[in-house]
């Protein structure tokens, strides 16, 4: 047997496209810097250079919107309404088609499995329970309680989400999450007798030099383009930002929700303050925010999951060195609190929003550029990635 062969090993698994996830890809840094042999599972399609590690990917089907697709999709999932002892055999017949990556994991026998997310969890329990090894856990979101708002989502898609996650839970040896708040509300829901460990999403520490206002004060969102991230509201309040503020969009979205976004901003007679930019590979966000001097997010505290949220963005604005206007959440309230690098929004109205933004001065921003730029030392993954690695060792020492 080689030194490589007596390595520990860990098998990490996600849905996703490994190179693009922030989260797992910090995870199969960390276990490889511990010299761990890690095996990362999940999809294909990343456009980041793939982090080091064995990486493999199943094609997952794309998602189709079709009006055919949609209806065999809720009819599979109304197999639960009916058949509520039936959970797996729903999840495994769902279009996603996880199964792809079980298929690609089944000749590994790693020394540990980590599944991510709730999609994950039915993966894990048939692996771990062929080779009686231990699993972690780590979910990014508060699974069930994502979209309320949907009635689909919560006629068709919590029932089955939940009776998954409370299965996998039982069956995990630890378990991971982003926020406190998610921590408390799993530990509530599901009974747990023990809370589970917060690993928060945050980026690698980089050296980001101070940067003062320049002529024009640049405000930025980056993440997600879609509906329910309050940038309709967004826009809307830059007609009552001062003539200084101007807004950048950057990020990945539909071509039909980008063209309703452009269509607000030209209603009112912001076109030109509003700016569109693609998205940029997740290792160059940091960067590439630096150049702005705000970093903005609206959130509507409608379900326990938004209440709880500790988005990534949060932490990237402030690795990046800018002041943060983000909504008065409790999770990401505690954070500002506790760092003084930004402001709170009260709420969800472009009243709100530009009252918030108004209110900074340009000494004001830079002097919370400089508190983020402090609290960047901290607020970085080489602190919660020990965490982590604590659990690992511990479930295979």
């Amino acid at each position: 047997m080689t030194a490589r062969d007596r390595r520990r090993s860990v098998g990490i698994l996600t849905h996703t496209a490994i190179a693009d996830d922030p989260r797992v890809r910090r995870q199969v840094e960390a276990f490889s810097k511990a010299g761990w042999r890690v095996l990362a599972f999940g999809a294909t399609g990343g456009r980041a250079a793939p982090p080091a590690g064995e990486l493999l990917e199943a094609h997952l089907p794309s998602h189709d919107r079709s009006f055919r697709s949609r209806l065999r999709r809720l009819v599979r999932l109304g197999r639960l309404q009916v058949q509520p002892w039936a959970p797996e055999a729903v999840f495994w017949n769902l279009p996603e088609n996880y199964g792809a990556i079980l298929e690609l994991a089944e000749p590994y026998r790693p020394d540990l499995w980590l599944a991510n997310d709730w999609t994950m969890l039915p993966l894990a329990t048939r692996l771990t329970e062929r080779d009686r090894t231990p699993f972690i856990y780590d979910t990014h979101e508060f699974a069930s309680d994502e979209f309320p708002e949907n009635w689909k989502w919560r006629t068709f898609m919590r029932p089955l989400v939940s009776k998954i996650e409370a299965a996998g839970i039982a069956r995990a040896a630890e378990i991971t999450c982003v926020s406190d708040g998610i921590a408390d509300r799993l530990a509530a829901v599901y009974g747990l007798a023990r809370r589970p460990v917060v690993v928060r999403n945050v980026p690698r520490y980089e050296e980001v030099p101070f940067r003062p206002c320049g002529e024009r004060i640049k405000v930025l969102y980056h993440g997600l383009v879609m509906p329910n991230r309050g940038l309709e509201a967004l826009i809307g309040s830059v007609t009552l930002w001062r003539d200084a503020f101007e807004l950048t969009i950057r990020g990945p979205g539909s071509d039909a929700y980008l063209a309703e976004l452009r269509r607000l901003a030209e209603a009112g007679n912001v076109a030109q303050r509003v700016h569109f930019d693609p998205p940029v590979p997740f290792t160059d966000l940091v960067q590439a925010a630096s150049t702005h001097d705000i970093g903005i997010f609206v959130l509507s505290p409608h379900s326990h999951q938004n209440r709880y949220v500790l988005p990534n963005k949060l932490f990237e604005y402030t690795m990046a060195g800018l002041c943060v206007c983000v909504s008065d959440l409790p999770e990401m309230a505690a954070v500002v609190a506790h760092y003084g690098q930004g402001r709170l929004i009260p709420g969800l109205s472009a009243t709100d929003i530009a009252t918030v933004v108004n209110g900074l001065d340009r000494s004001a921003v830079e002097e919370h550029k400089r508190r983020a730029l402090a609290a960047a030392r901290e607020l970085s993954w080489e602190h919660e990635e020990r965490r982590m690695m604590e659990i690992a060792d511990a479930l295979t020492a």
